[in-house]
């Protein structure tokens, strides 16, 4: 296609990261100046601020002023809207006072806001992948890829792998990858980067291309989460049969109950890894659990018992 191949061919430096940046937008990394952001948000805040006290001054003035037309601003807009200066007619300075600082107030207000939401917006969305940042920083670094192209000040905003505090703390993705548990996304970190690495980047091109004109390899999002699934899939069947199996090789009765235990710890433990379960429902899974084990306990206890075998 045309615009594969102008990406193809675009220099070292900022088009070929641009052309890269829009064949994988979830590493399409920038940072947002959220500081600096807020920075012009507190200075239009406290602007407003002193033009709201100098406000209520003058409509304490205009309420006692002892022009008939200045009394009644704070009950009739139309009459304060008529005190402009736009306004027909011709009024003193005075009673154009609080007109005038409205149409103040409204200028900063507006440009209040249009700092302050855009900026609300952008610190609202989810931080980049780790794995994403990381495989952008390898990218940038790579003979064959980045090589290192960029020499100014913004070499630094992506940092350097395997530094956490290197890269800068307000960068966001066009398009965040979020995995549904973290154990889905360790295993689509290793797919995405580890099983390449071990192939060496020969192999890997053949075998996972990603994009052959640009000879990269990887895969698709839509491959990684379905072969997470499978692995999630074959992992929660073993956690859910081991313990049958295991349960019923034991014939001991107390060696069954530590095995429980110990089972029902490492279901808990699974939960908090496999899924994005809060704690009031892993408290409430392991009660569930505790209480069922307990009641086939007490049961085994009793139905011991009846026929006279020792508890």
């Amino acid at each position: 296609m045309a615009t594969d191949h102008y990406l193809q061919d675009a220099i070292k430096g900022y088009p070929d990261l641009a052309g890269r940046f829009a064949r994988m937008p979830e590493t399409a990394i920038v940072r947002i100046f959220s500081a600096l952001g807020w920075r012009l948000v507190l200075h239009q805040q406290g602007r407003l601020l002193e033009l709201e006290k100098k406000l209520c001054e003058i409509e304490i003035a205009d309420s006692r002023s002892s022009d008939p037309n200045r009394r009644v601003y704070a009950r009739n807009w139309a009459r304060l809207y008529d005190s402009s200066p736009g306004a027909r007619g011709t009024h003193p300075q005075d009673s154009q006072q609080q007109s005038l600082l409205l149409e103040e107030i409204k200028a900063v207000l507006k440009d209040y806001y249009g700092l302050l939401l855009p900026l609300m917006e952008l610190t609202s969305k989810a931080a980049p992948n780790i794995s994403d940042l990381e495989f952008h920083q390898r990218w940038l670094l790579h003979p064959d890829r980045g090589d290192s192209a960029l020499i100014g000040e913004d070499t630094q905003v992506w940092g350097i792998p395997g530094d956490p505090g290197s890269w800068a703390y307000d960068l966001i993705s066009a398009r965040a990858r979020q995995a549904p548990d973290p154990f889905s996304d360790y295993i689509i970190g290793i797919l995405r980067d580890t099983v390449p690495r071990w192939l060496g980047s020969r192999y890997a091109r053949h075998l996972f291309p990603f994009r052959p004109n640009f000879n990269e390899c990887g895969f698709h999002e839509q491959t990684l989460r379905r072969t997470t699934h499978i692995i999630m899939t074959a992992v929660v069947a073993m956690l859910v049969y081991s313990p049958i199996v295991v349960l019923y090789a034991v014939e001991s009765t107390s060696r069954r109950q530590l095995l429980i235990a110990i089972l029902v710890l490492v279901f808990l433990t699974s939960m908090g890894i496999f899924t994005k379960a809060t704690r009031s429902e892993i408290f409430a899974a392991a009660a569930a659990s505790v209480s069922h084990e307990l009641l086939r306990f007490l049961w085994t206890k009793k139905a011991n018992r009846a026929i006279g075998s020792p508890p």
